[in-house]
């Protein structure tokens, strides 16, 4: 029935009635308008396409990024052009259409340009770090400035690496000029020691003044934060009977340098805030100095450990309670608006608007990639009195760029890498908010899955968590405290069990790590060698001796990794929780026992420093605490929470809840410094 196809007659027609648009390639002086106030970049090329009767594609990997476009009567050359130069990206021609790509020598440059502006911000911190730090020891400062900062600047966020002296497979082999000032370091701190009285010379596992060091490490840690990341390290050196010779914690803040630069738009008259731009903008509020949170005292919560005491912080361990957002009571048109970001797209109520304003009043086309980061940063715009301070702002607080080129006003990221690794998928986001709307937490299974479907969630500038602040929830994953708690990583490791293991294991087997699957090990190797808790040694509790105690130290433990055959030991525990009835969204949130005492003090719920709770239900949690037998003498742990709410419970106040849900572990107590250093001894988290 095919044979009428051989007629040659045929196929001329069929070539004669083939859309000349697409056998000569786009009409480039064709004038389009379209206008776009945030969507996906494939949308948006479609909305193009469909206006120049040529089809416009995008690369994959960029399909995603969200932009906002106005052009009226544009020639399509400089539509295109303009667009490719806010994606920081070229088109390229095939078969019947063009398709938006990051060339291989495009991609090159990108990527050699943000490897340079890391070692930059690396350099920038290690000089600021001359003669400081924590420790105040300047001897410290010296070994890690000896460090090239390009060594440094490769370490990735939760990622940790121990440089030896004799390195193991685990280990990186020391550079000779950080060995030499670490023999520095050693031989000033034996000379104290030697001078100092005997009842000085520190517990057992500290070794004599006059043993020599036999080995030395320096281990580095990434902890990501808001404005960049904190990198902490570990310097020791060890005996040959493994006892600590020299021992310096400390960090050092990385701030991100965007390098954005904002355009001026003196002729732009006439521009008005959009109004739910601006009602966004005063909810999300201006971002707090990340170096204030961290490094005061004065006011924030702290646990009182015996003689010692561990800062919680502004989110770390209290992330329900120390979140005053959301400031205002939300309406129902809000929540709706927020919870499903896959059909409302944040940017549309925030940069994308604002953005669209700006081009209106300088009568400007608009080509502008709209980051994630402009979201969980849009409170800076609140203060914007015209167009020339929401660029700058956009420069400062946002990383993008702005330029005029002509009739249009182009607005892109500095560090397009940077961007496109922190893009949130938005039908994941909305379906995990609209789970948490109906059932208050997430379980487990729902937790893995949103933690595997989300590979760059959890980034404390991240727009998934600018939402948890908005509606006052919490998402899984969070990377600043992962290397702390590794929730994460254990969320993955959950994930990659399967029913058949989780039974088992929950019926008290033990199973090896080969018998779950390469994935597994993968996970449980990544997890133990970037904890900076280090391992727990057996028969010896979790806070005596400290991190870089040289049989405590994971890279020195397991030379080769974790083990195969490492066996994974479950316990399952059930316990009473309390969720708090949120007046402001309607949620349900749930509070640990931490949370509850912080409720409980006056001084902190008067000061306005944490959410108020008025109302609570009753609920419960299953505790999964995974073992991982890393060696004969030391083992890993992690935990996982699966929390659930009592069915038909009946609401109650603070004081109506059972005792039983506001005691502490021993030694342990809650309290609010008023002023001044706090008294002890900080403990690691």
């Amino acid at each position: 029935m095919l044979r009428f196809l051989r007629c040659p007659s045929l196929w001329i027609l069929l070539v004669a009635l083939a859309p000349a648009s697409r056998a000569d390639g786009p009409d480039l002086e064709r004038k389009v308008s379209v206008t776009v106030v945030a969507a996906p970049l494939k949308e948006a090329l479609r909305q193009l396409s469909q206006a120049a009767g040529y089809p416009l594609v995008p690369l994959k990997a960029l399909e995603h990024e969200v932009v906002s476009l106005r052009m009226k009567d544009a020639p399509l050359r400089e539509a295109m052009d303009r667009i490719a130069q806010a994606m920081r990206a070229e088109w390229r021609a095939e078969q019947g259409q063009h398709r938006l790509t990051v060339g291989s020598d495009l991609a090159r440059r990108q990527a050699t340009e943000e490897a340079q502006a890391a070692v930059a911000e690396v350099r920038a911190a290690l000089a600021s770090a001359r003669g400081e730090g924590g420790s105040g020891n300047a001897d410290a400062s010296a070994v890690i400035r000896a460090f090239d900062p390009a060594l440094l600047a490769a370490i990735q966020p939760n990622a940790r690496v121990a440089f030896a002296t004799s390195p193991n497979r685990s280990q990186v082999a020391m550079p000779r000029a950080v060995a030499q000032a670490l023999d520095r370091l050693i031989a000033e701190a034996r000379r104290a020691r030697a001078a100092s009285p005997a009842e000085n010379q520190g517990p057992p596992w500290m070794a004599p003044p006059d043993s020599p060091a036999v080995k030395g490490i320096v281990v580095f840690s990434s902890i990501p934060h808001a404005d960049g990341s904190f990198l902490g390290f570990e310097i020791a050196a060890f005996d040959a009977e493994g006892r600590v010779v020299v021992q310096r914690p400390d960090n050092v803040p990385i701030k991100t340098r965007l390098g954005a630069t904002a355009a001026r738009l003196p002729e732009a008259r006439g521009f008005r805030m959009p109004p739910d731009a601006a009602r966004l903008a005063e909810m999300l509020g201006e971002p707090v100095a990340t170096e204030t949170a961290v490094t005061g005292r004065s006011g924030q919560t702290v646990l009182r450990v015996g003689d010692g005491f561990l800062t919680l912080g502004e989110v770390s361990g209290t992330p329900h309670v120390s979140r005053a957002k959301p400031p205002t009571k939300l309406s129902d048109e809000w929540i709706q608006r927020l919870t499903n970001p896959d059909t409302v797209e944040p940017h549309s109520l925030a940069a994308g608007a604002v953005l669209q304003a700006v081009a209106e009043a300088a009568d400007r086309n608009l080509a502008a990639w709209l980051t994630d980061r402009a979201f969980s940063r849009f409170g800076a715009v609140a203060k914007a009195k015209g167009p020339d301070d929401v660029l700058r702002t956009a420069a400062e607080e946002w990383g993008l760029t702005s330029s005029v080129e002509g009739g249009w006003l182009v607005v892109g990221p500095s560090r397009p890498l940077l961007a496109r690794a922190r893009t949130i998928d938005r039908k994941v986001l909305g379906a995990a908010l609209r789970l948490l709307r109906s059932q208050s937490v997430l379980n487990l299974d729902q937790q893995a899955a949103y933690v595997r479907s989300q590979p760059n969630g959890g980034f404390p500038d991240g727009l998934d968590r600018a939402y948890e602040s908005l509606l006052g929830v919490t998402l899984p994953g969070h990377r600043e405290f992962e290397s702390i708690r590794p929730v994460r990583s254990l969320l993955l490791f959950y994930a990659s069990l399967g029913q058949a293991n989780l039974r088992a294991l929950a019926a008290g087997r033990a199973i090896p790590l080969s018998a779950i699957g390469p994935a597994a090990r993968n996970i449980v190797s990544s997890m133990v060698l970037n904890s900076v808790q280090g391992l727990v040694p057996v028969g010896m509790p979790p806070m005596g001796p400290p991190p870089a105690f040289a049989w405590n130290e994971a890279t020195e433990l397991l030379p080769n990794g974790v083990p195969p055959d490492t066996p994974v030991e479950l316990t399952i525990r059930q316990e009473p929780i309390a969720f708090g009835l949120d007046p402001d969204t309607g949620f349900r949130v749930p509070l640990s026992r931490f949370e509850l005492a912080i409720l409980r003090n006056p001084q902190m719920v008067e000061g306005g420093r944490v959410r108020r709770f008025e109302r609570f239900l009753l609920g419960t949690q299953s505790v999964l605490q995974f073992r991982f037998r890393v060696a004969p003498n030391a083992l890993f742990a992690g935990s996982l929470a699966d929390q659930r709410p009592l069915p038909m419970g009946r609401e109650m106040t603070l004081d109506q809840l059972p005792p039983e849900l506001f005691q502490m572990p021993p030694q342990i107590t809650v309290e609010v410094p008023t002023g001044g250093p706090v008294q002890g001894t900080e403990q690691s988290q």
